[in-house]
């Protein structure tokens, strides 16, 4: 039954297109090759990829930062290094199938590429860590496994080897967390080894009232 909906909804597709319509075993031919042809494809795109880790790994030292070289002549180098390669559909002109393409330089506002900050404006006299946990890190940020330090003191942690004790801050309000509580101008350092993701969260006190009058922090 399968194949007959796939057979009927390209018929009808084909009509729509004035595309000459196919019977039930053309279109199993024609559906049977497309399997082997993505697996195909994927295996090639697969073995790009590994022949650019390789590269990278044996230029892994003309990556670092050379003695008084800026953060811009850095960047620079590295994008030549550390091309991108596109699989064309048709040939270029040269009759490559294969493009490269300078990378792209990260973008300051992304905190997976840029290492930029981000501000949250809450309350930390009424919001407890866990409701940061899931309703801003897991929910907002897409954090799967999320760890949270402050200086040099671990609020929380998920995963592997995690510490279970570290649970019961989970219900404590921002401002009673240890190590002197979460307030106003608190630096957040949260990770996820599961993604390697990195950012810095910088809070900001806001009371609930003041929440409440931002159209956007009502609603959320």
């Amino acid at each position: 039954w399968a194949m007959k909906f796939v057979t009927a909804a390209s018929n009808l597709r084909s009509h729509v297109f004035t595309i000459p319509l196919l019977s039930f075993h053309d279109a199993k031919g024609v559906a049977g090759n497309i399997i082997p042809a993505i697996a195909t494809t994927n295996a090639i795109v697969a073995g790009i990829q590994v022949m650019q880790a390789v590269k990278l790994i044996t230029q892994e030292s003309a990556l670092t930062v050379l003695h008084g070289e800026t953060e811009a002549e850095h960047l620079k180098r590295v994008q030549c290094f550390c091309p991108s390669a596109y699989v064309m559909r048709l040939f270029t002109r040269k009759g490559a199938l294969l493009q490269p393409s300078q990378a792209d330089a990260p973008l300051p506002a992304c905190f997976v590429c840029g290492g930029s900050e981000i501000t949250l404006q809450i309350d930390v006299n009424n919001t407890t860590l866990g409701d940061v946990v899931t309703r801003v890190i897991k929910a907002k940020l897409g954090f799967n496994e999320p760890s949270i330090m402050m200086g040099s003191c671990f609020l929380y942690e998920e995963g592997d080897g995690a510490d279970e004790d570290l649970q019961e801050n989970l219900p404590k309000m921002l401002s009673a967390c240890p190590a002197g509580g979460v307030t106003d101008g608190t630096v957040l350092e949260i990770g996820d080894f599961t993604q390697n993701l990195d950012v810095r969260m910088v809070v900001k006190h806001v009371s609930t009232e003041e929440l409440q009058a931002i159209p956007s922090a009502a609603d959320d």
